[in-house]
């Protein structure tokens, strides 16, 4: 949604070591943020996110290489402590970037819940616009 922002042709996807769901505090942390969501389906769902006018998003989960994922040409941002250190070679990344955050997950259910989901949301937001607007000045001057 960010690359959107900028005009830069970034599609991202996601995926893990295996298939659960996408983490309920992560798309209420999305929600707080005004992000528009709508969830089809159970178990799995997909969710239908849109914000400030950026093309839909779905996220579900599935795994690193599932179909919807590409097979090529892609750069793996590990986002996640955990998952850097834990998550396989990913063949269709020609690059593998770490961006680590602690894992708001070990604040479940605890009165920090909320607020841990939404810094490391800021976090990633933060970082990752630094490095769209850097790109975006790289392509200009180019």
């Amino acid at each position: 949604m960010l690359a959107h922002q900028y005009g830069l042709p970034v599609t991202s996807f996601s995926g893990g070591a295996e298939v659960t769901a996408c983490n309920e505090r992560t798309i209420a942390s999305l929600k707080r943020l005004g992000m528009q969501v709508d969830a089809e389906g159970e178990g799995n769902p997909r969710y239908r996110v849109v914000f400030e006018g950026s093309p839909e998003a779905v996220l579900f989960s599935k795994v690193f290489d599932d179909a919807e994922n590409p097979g090529e040409r892609a750069i793996a941002l590990m986002t996640c402590d955990h998952a850097d250190e834990n998550c396989p070679f990913i063949p269709s990344a020609w690059n593998r970037l770490p961006l680590r955050y602690e894992d708001p997950k070990r604040y479940d259910d605890t009165e920090r819940e909320s607020s841990a989901y939404d810094e490391t949301r800021d976090l990633i937001r933060e970082e990752l616009d630094q490095i769209f607007a850097m790109v975006k000045t790289a392509i200009s001057e180019g």
